[in-house]
This record gives C-alpha cells, structure tokens and sequence, in this order.
C-alpha cells in the first residue's frame, strides 16, 4: 500500500495563541495559522522590556513575524536579532558590513538558486534559532518569500506516520550542497569542523510544546534505523509536505521590509521569479536562546530523550507502506535539464544543481 504525498480534503490548522491581547502594536494575520504584519512598531527606536517581550509572544503564535517600511542599520539589525538571541555567522555566505550580517546580493551574474524549501543551519549541532531578514534592494513585483508552518503539516500527517517518525532520527549534512562548490581545501578544513550531525525527526518546540517537522530538502540526508529504500522513501514523503499550501504564508518585499522567522516552527523558499533583475538581501542568523526567553535543548540531548520514546505497534505495520517509487525532486529535475551535457552519467540528480552553481559562478546555494 503506498501513501499519497500530497492528500486533498480538510486540513487541521492550529495556531498556537495564548489569548492575550497586543496592546502595544496591530496584529494583522496573514493567513489562520502563519504568519502576522505587526504595525506601530519603529524597529530603529529603542525598544522596552514590555515591548520585547509581546514580541517574542507574536514570534511563537505567529512563526513568522513582517515589518513595512523599517530604517534600520546593520548594527540596528544585529541589536534586534537580540530580542531572541545571541548572532551568529554563516559559514558560507558572502558577509555584509559585519561578520554576522549575510548579504545575499543576486543579479544577471550572481543569479539565485534558493528556490527549495530548507530550515536554516540544519547541518550545525545546534541549528539556528531564528533569523532577521532585511529587504535593502528588491525587484518590481517579484522576489517573494515563502514560509510553512512544520506544526501544522506534523499536525497533518496520518496518526500512524506520527507513531512511526517520533522517536525516529535523520543525519543532517552539508556536503552534498555546500561542499560540491567548494575548493578542497577549505571544504577538507570545514569538514573537521562541521562534521554530519544528528536530529529528531519530529522536534518539541521549546517555546510552544508542539510537535514539528524537522527534515529539509537540501540538508537531511537520510533517516537512521530503517532499511536503505525504506527511509528514502519515508524521507521524500516527510521532505514534500513543506509544500502544501495550507501549511504557506507568501511576503512580497519592498525596501524597509524586515522578516523574523522561527527557524524551529518554520521552513522557508525564495522565490527566484526575477531573473535577471538585482535582488539584495540582507540576514541575521540567531543562535542562542536569550535567558529567559526559551529553553533551547543540545541535539545529543534531544535524541537521548527521543530514543526512549516507546514505538507504537502500528508503527511497525506502516513501514511496508513506504515501499513507494522514489519521486525526484522539482528542484533536482530542473537543475539536470539546465546542466545538460555538463554533467557526467555517473552523478546523481543533485550533482546538477551543484554543477550549475559552479558553471555559472554563483557562490550561494543556501540563502533567502
């Protein structure tokens, strides 16, 4: 018996809200379960405990959080990343007028290839917690983000899919994407420092309790404790429910736009429709939880807690039902029909991407 990766009907759509009011901004939703525009806030002032902390309230029930018409610097941006957390570099991206600051700069040259759907720093021990994103140049009408809330598509998932995958964990990496474009040298040098980590399938949010989703396209590799064929395809089924809409909120930028985002709730994909228009960006990674405001759990942790999880009975029976044909991914299809002939027999359908990077000079595969 096969699943269907992507089912029709009625959909279960929890926000997590605490009741409390906003008294000190305008909540405009944007969808019923992800995403708000908050008016009445001037993110370049400075900004009260009070204030703070209705702010990290909206971050939780909203998962992604959209600000219009922000004057802000870098230094501003770095102060505001606060709010939740300690910055923290990326070690791949291009940086911006500080370290931590990620300029994401795309053109005619520089063209854009983060059109599939990932949960930042994934790859990293501790991924990161969250992340401010600032809109410094945009095309007309073009270049949206997109977010999915991974709650509401665990929420989704057949109850004996969610017997099978808690407790469950996936190998996270770097390698297959990053590291294919990558002189050798630094790659072997990055590579003792940022070796294949280990996460829960199925995360607990810290902030909320709730169950979420926690595979990515570009980042899982695959998932442990099950047979080779069997885990690729319980994993392409996992990966692919990032994709519904329901679970979807769409932001269109303008300059002075900001988005903050709850890298644990959501996933996200830039919509590259601009081609060969300039699009800069310009992004806060949040590492550590600030005191008080979360508890963030060590990965090893996590997976210790996990593994004690007793298995349901029916997961056992479901592990038969992935026995499914392999779906190749969009955004893998695409990239081979673009690489054609520069790409060899021998590579695998990621290779493309890769190698399309390379040819082409770009030097971001990960970004906004």
């Amino acid at each position: 018996m096969e699943l269907k990766l992507i089912r029709g009907g009625v959909r279960e759509l929890n926000r997590t809200s605490s009741g409390e009011p906003y008294p000190r901004f305008e909540v405009r939703p944007s969808t019923p379960v992800i995403g708000a525009e908050l008016r009445g806030v001037d993110l370049a002032a400075e900004l009260d405990d009070e204030l703070r902390a209705e702010l990290r309230r909206a971050l939780l029930e909203f998962k992604v959080i959209f600000f219009r018409d922000q004057e802000i610097t870098s230094t501003r941006q770095l102060e505001i990343a606060r709010i939740w957390g300690e910055p923290e570099a990326n070690p791949f991206f291009p940086t911006g007028d500080e370290v931590r600051i990620s300029r994401l700069a795309k053109d005619g040259q520089m063209f854009g290839m983060e059109n599939v759907w990932h949960s930042d720093h994934s790859f990293l021990a501790k991924p990161a917690r969250g992340a401010v994103l600032r809109a410094a140049e945009v095309p007309d009408n073009a270049g949206d983000t997109m977010w999915a809330d991974m709650a509401a598509a665990y929420d989704n998932l057949p109850e004996d899919v969610q017997a099978l995958i808690d407790g469950l964990e996936a190998e996270h990496d770097w390698i297959s994407t990053w590291g294919r474009i990558l002189p050798d040298d630094k790659r072997d040098a990055l590579r003792e420092e940022l070796p294949t980590v280990v996460h829960p399938v199925v995360k607990v949010h810290p902030g909320t309790g709730r169950r979420t989703l926690y595979v990515n396209e570009p980042f899982t590799d695959r998932i442990l404790g099950l047979p080779e064929a069997e885990g690729q395809a319980l994993l392409e089924y996992l990966r692919l429910q990032a994709r519904v809409p329901e679970y979807q909120v769409r932001f269109r930028w303008a300059p002075g736009s900001v988005a903050i985002w709850d890298n644990w709730a959501v996933q996200h994909y830039a919509i590259n429709d601009y081609y060969p228009s300039r699009r800069v960006m310009e992004r806060v990674a949040i590492l550590r939880v600030t005191a008080g405001t979360d508890h963030h759990s060590d990965h090893r942790a996590v997976r210790n807690i996990r593994r004690r999880s007793p298995r349901s009975p029916a997961a056992g029976r479901l592990r038969g039902r992935f026995r499914m044909r392999r779906q190749p991914h969009a955004v893998w299809d695409s990239a081979r029909t673009a690489a054609g002939s520069q790409r060899s027999s021998g590579e695998d359908s990621r290779d493309a991407v890769y190698w399309s990077y390379i040819s082409h000079g770009s030097r971001s595969p990960g970004g906004r």
